[in-house]
């Protein structure tokens, strides 16, 4: 039932449907309120607090932070699921509003609490946010260290995906580092992050939504 909400309206969104998008998602939230779905309410609140700060509608996107479900109030792995999900959220809205030093400190928290639960692909997908922080947050170098140190575990694991999901601040790190990937510094420091690859990532960025949105 997430997929079918909030992945598709990020399709729609990408597709220049904002407001089929908005509209599918308003959807989502009140099934999720009637059917006692918190998992689902959080899922379908991160996409569209992506989606307002795409818009830079900063805040609302606020609002809709502050009224994400609470994990608190649900037990065990769901509990801590939804706090992970309302987490990232602030994070994303705390940056837009500048407070980009409290948005890192809020996901090295939660990348410290999924490496300590061994949720691999949620770490990857915090510390990729983390990167467009500090991107954001004009600290260039230390978002390509950031990126650099990821990308030899998205070759291990093959989850390109969870990286382009980044959106455009992580293609144009990644165009920096693939000017960088020519050197043999590189080469030294990454060895397991071919130079091809790298290019192919880089093209496949150029190529996606979400990298255009």
């Amino acid at each position: 039932m997430i997929a079918s909400y909030a992945v598709l309206a990020r399709i729609r969104a990408n597709r220049g449907a904002a407001v089929d998008a908005a509209e599918l998602l308003a959807e989502g939230v009140k099934v999720a309120e009637r059917l006692a779905l918190p998992r689902l309410h959080a899922a379908v609140a991160s996409e569209r607090i992506r989606q307002l700060l795409l818009a830079r509608r900063i805040a609302e996107a606020r609002r809709v932070a502050e009224a994400m479900p609470d994990g608190s109030s649900t037990e065990g792995g769901l509990g801590i699921t939804i706090d992970q999900i309302r987490t990232g959220a602030l994070a994303a809205v705390m940056s837009a509003e500048g407070d980009r030093d409290g948005a890192v400190a809020l996901l090295d928290e939660l990348i410290d609490d999924l490496q300590r639960r061994g949720q691999f692909r949620a770490r990857l997908a915090a510390a990729v946010q983390r990167v467009v922080v500090l991107e954001q947050a004009a600290h260039r170098m230390a978002a390509e260290r950031a990126l650099a140190d990821l990308l030899g575990q998205v070759v291990a694991t093959g989850l390109r995906r969870t990286v382009l999901d980044g959106g455009p601040d992580i293609a144009t790190v990644l165009d920096r580092l693939l000017a960088q990937a020519a050197t043999r510094s590189w080469a030294r420091a990454h060895p397991d992050v071919p130079r091809d690859w790298l290019a192919g990532l880089v093209a496949q960025a150029r190529d996606d939504p979400e990298a255009a949105s």
